[in-house]
């Protein structure tokens, strides 16, 4: 017995976990209760891919000693693993019981709450893990991350700072920081982050996409567009890909073929979405056409995007193209009143509006003392006004 447990011992430190299971078996036979033989047959078997077997000898060691830590703590972690939080959280509960001044079993509560969607509760559990230990960067970067998720921005935001402060080359805080970034619109910092990202081998698509859109916000058409098609060649082809190519091809716009190929990219965008931003495909479409001097289109896209999303932006570039392309200041003016009244229709504000000061001083300069009706054919108050993608110079 003294030479098997010998080679045991010898076994597990080298991780050698198949080959110490005969040994461990033979041991069992003669020892069944012994909480210390079943926990490592557990550990070997957890440790060769047996997740199963594991969780029996796992449970038939907790029914021995319902207080080991060890069992407690890799049932939760398997319980994890089978996607089971309330049975995951309830192990943590326990090991909290036994040991609170151990962070890792907060952390462990704090996770599993906010998986079975109780958040206030996991919250204070995460910010308690904080108050045990401020330097614990793995619960500053997850209640950041949580803040994040909830739009809770000015939260997020010193958490993301102390994070990177505590471990400035983790890729998971980089990415919250660039998940604030881009939410801030703070493209140069998108671009540093994800390139500094990017050179620690993080290849995630998700932010190679923003990179993308980063590049395009700072005027590199080119370096946007590159990202994009890159994205393609390997696979990853999506809504969001498809319209940053057409994007990037419609602000460089250098030749006809450039913007033919912005107008295939905005429809298979189309055909691959189901988002909101399916009406700045269209609008980006009219835009395209608006810049191959293609008006007669143009403007008849313009009033379908209108006619169906209600996008004030809509109504705006008709009247910009009837004021500055076809020289018609009569419509271009019923079209920029047509504007400001949906604009203050909606009342909840939006990019759509950005023009509002621009089309007033307009109009007053032209007639101060006349308001004209608006266009018949744009006759509905707007009541939802989309996120506007598309940045107009």
């Amino acid at each position: 017995m003294y030479a098997q447990t010998s080679d045991l011992n010898n076994l597990l430190q080298r991780g050698q976990f198949q080959k110490a299971l005969p040994i461990l078996d033979s041991l069992s036979s003669e020892d069944s209760l012994n909480i210390d033989l079943i926990q490592k047959r557990a550990l070997c078997y957890l440790k060769s891919g047996n997740q199963a077997q594991a969780k029996k000898l796992y449970q038939k060691a907790l029914i021995l000693d319902p207080d080991g830590q060890e069992s407690n703590l890799q049932l939760s972690y398997i319980f994890e693993q089978e996607g089971n939080p309330l049975k995951a959280l309830a192990f943590f509960r326990k090991l909290y019981q036994l040991d609170s001044s151990n962070t890792f079993f907060v952390k462990g509560i704090a996770k599993n709450l906010i998986r079975v969607n109780r958040r206030k509760e996991g919250i204070a559990f995460l910010k308690k893990a904080i108050q045990m230990d401020s330097l614990d960067v793995d619960s500053v970067s997850e209640l950041a991350n949580i803040y994040l998720n909830d739009q809770k921005d000015d939260l997020a935001e010193p958490l993301v700072k102390k994070a990177i402060l505590l471990n400035e080359s983790s890729i998971r805080i980089r990415q919250i920081s660039t998940r604030l970034a881009y939410r801030k619109k703070d493209f140069e910092k998108v671009r540093q982050e994800v390139n500094y990202m990017m050179s620690l081998g993080d290849t995630t698509a998700l932010y190679q996409r923003l990179l993308g859109t980063a590049y395009f916000n700072l005027d590199s058409n080119a370096r946007s567009l590159e990202i994009f098609q890159r994205l393609v060649r390997i696979g990853e082809e999506s809504e969001t890909i498809r319209a940053g190519i057409a994007y990037a091809f419609l602000g460089s716009a250098k030749t006809t073929d450039s913007l033919n190929e912005a107008i295939d990219n905005f429809n298979q965008a189309i055909e691959l979405g189901s988002s909101d931003a399916i009406s700045d495909y269209k609008l980006g479409i009219a835009e395209v056409f608006s810049k191959k001097g293609e008006f007669t289109i143009a403007i008849s896209l313009f009033k379908e995007v209108y006619n169906v999303y209600k996008r004030p932006k809509a109504v705006f570039r008709l009247g910009e193209i009837y004021e500055k392309n076809l020289k018609d200041m009569r419509l271009a003016e019923s079209f920029y009143r047509e504007y400001l009244r949906v604009c203050q229709a909606s009342g909840i504000g939006s990019a759509d509006e950005k023009y509002v000061e621009l089309v007033t001083k307009k109009l007053k300069e032209r007639h101060p003392q006349i308001v004209a009706e608006p266009v018949q054919f744009l006759s509905n108050d707007t009541l939802l006004v989309k996120k506007d993608t598309l940045r107009n110079k």
